[in-house]
């Protein structure tokens, strides 16, 4: 008896979990890729000398 809300409530947390996750983007690869890119972006701007430090 005690140990069904229990499970219900790891259900529940699981699900929600598992939409964050999937709204996230998985596994967050593809915002530390987009990171490295924007600053090697930064590094060639600033090798060019279009920017100042």
């Amino acid at each position: 008896m005690i140990f069904g809300p229990v499970l219900w409530m790891t259900d529940l947390g699981l699900v929600v979990a598992g939409l964050i996750w999937l709204v996230r983007g998985g596994d967050g690869t593809s915002s530390q890729r987009k990171a490295s890119g924007a600053q090697s972006e930064l590094d060639m701007r600033f090798a060019r000398g279009e920017i100042d430090s």
